[in-house]
């Protein structure tokens, strides 16, 4: 066996979030591959902020549920990953409501390789804020 393959590093997981879908705030895992997203992809950082999306996600397509959770920074142009299948139960209700908004900030974020996901792939935890309705927030500010 060659020296590297012993060195390869892997995905790192996270237990699911105690969270629930009526929490305010809490933290959720997700993970990030470059073959993911094909276009406008970014590496997620601790400490970046982003909002999360319902998006379409074709990887888990065939299994009848193509709706994903995505990370986004707040402009909504660069994908940055999904929340995690454990996980998404929680940030999805919370989308589905008109015109709310779920924001966040990466606090653990760990590269690996994976070829077969187009190569250093992150996985890691972000904490999320429902901030509610957008224009509430926009009267606010």
């Amino acid at each position: 066996m060659p020296r590297a393959s012993r060195n390869i590093r892997k995905m790192k997981r996270f237990p699911k979030s105690t969270s629930t879908p009526d929490c305010k705030d809490g933290v959720v895992s997700f993970v990030f591959c470059p073959r993911n997203f094909p276009t406008d992809n970014g590496y997620a950082r601790k400490g970046q902020r982003i909002v999360f999306c319902e998006k379409r996600n074709n990887d888990t397509a065939y299994t009848g549920n193509a709706t994903g959770v995505a990370l986004m920074d707040p402009s909504e142009t660069t994908f940055y990953g999904w929340v995690s299948k454990d996980d998404m139960h929680i940030i999805l209700p919370k989308l589905q409501k008109p015109d709310n908004v779920v924001k966040g900030v990466i606090v653990e974020a760990h590269e690996f390789p994976w070829p077969a996901g187009g190569g250093d792939c992150i996985s890691g935890l972000v904490r999320f804020r429902d901030v509610g309705l957008e224009e509430e927030n926009v009267s606010q500010a």
